[in-house]
């Protein structure tokens, strides 16, 4: 790909305007699809996580979005 586009011979030329590939609606599509395939749920259920509820109270969640409220239906 990186061939076909050029890359190799000029790596930093520039878009005159980014916004309008990267936002194009297929991209943005795209980007949902592969989220909604890649989100894994564990439930703590003795089985699968290794944690001791005995022992451990508290869990991290960090990252940007960590303090985002969930959005149902996306």
């Amino acid at each position: 790909m990186k061939m076909r586009e050029g890359l190799f011979d000029h790596p930093y030329r520039p878009l005159k305007d980014p916004d309008s590939v990267a936002l194009k609606a297929e991209h943005l599509a795209a980007s949902r699809q592969a989220s909604r395939e890649s989100i894994v749920r564990l439930k703590n259920s003795g089985d699968f996580l290794p944690l001791d509820t005995t022992r451990v109270k508290t869990s991290a969640l960090s990252g940007p979005n960590a303090d985002a409220e969930p959005r149902r239906g996306a």
